[in-house]
């Protein structure tokens, strides 16, 4: 069975990371915690007992991850990941705004192939 586990679950919970280590290292809570999800692995069987591997990561480090260097296209991805999480702006309008930097990104691009 694959449980996820909530940003506060792994923080107070005493779960080994890739290492074997107890715990996480996580900055203190900020305004970027919106942007920080647990990402959680299936399970290891270790016999008697079941362990899941977790990780936490923010979206910064899904562009490095998947190598993403166009700033606009950042810029549109970070909108649609915490789509109207934000806290400021609804569902509708981070699409939109998405939509915007996905066509700045396209003429970025065409200007790149140009050179």
């Amino acid at each position: 069975m694959d449980k996820s586990l909530s940003y506060e679950e792994v923080l107070s919970a005493n779960i080994p990371n890739k290492d074997g280590m107890a715990g996480f290292e996580v900055p203190s809570m900020d305004k970027g915690e919106k942007y920080r999800k647990v990402i959680t692995g299936k399970a290891i069987n270790t016999g008697a007992i079941t362990k899941y591997e977790s990780v936490i990561v923010d979206v910064y480090d899904v562009l490095v991850a998947f190598k993403v260097t166009c700033p606009a296209r950042q810029h549109a991805i970070k909108k649609l990941l915490a789509m109207g999480q934000r806290g400021h702006k609804d569902a509708m309008t981070d699409l939109k705004e998405a939509h915007w930097q996905l066509e700045r990104a396209m003429q970025l691009e065409e200007n790149h192939e140009r050179d």
